[in-house]
């Protein structure tokens, strides 16, 4: 099952991304928000732990991002995220991200 979680038994209590067949590439970058803000980053929306790509609104210190964690090998799992923005253009990514138009 690759180390993620049987999908058959969630109750899906967060979104699901949708499925497109040519979504649009996201820059992602290590993530670092950590480093870059003060204070540790406050998750806003999430969706649920047993798909494979799991992502996070975040806001801290002002500004927002989302993260991205592939955990088909959770050894390795490394969290990607997008560059700070406003909270309007985290919002849009945020739904192009769920309506699989955007990965």
């Amino acid at each position: 099952m690759n180390g993620q979680r049987d999908q058959s038994t969630c109750d899906h209590h967060s979104p699901q991304p949708v499925l497109c067949a040519k979504p649009e590439r996201v820059h992602w970058q290590p993530a670092q928000s950590a480093e870059r803000f003060a204070r540790r980053p406050h998750v806003i929306a999430w969706t649920c732990e047993c798909w494979p790509i799991v992502y996070e609104k975040l806001m801290t210190g002002g500004s927002y991002l989302i993260r991205r964690t592939d955990q088909n090998d959770r050894v390795s799992a490394v969290p990607l995220e997008s560059s700070p923005t406003s909270r309007k253009e985290a919002d849009v990514l945020w739904r192009r991200l769920m309506s699989g138009t955007a990965v």
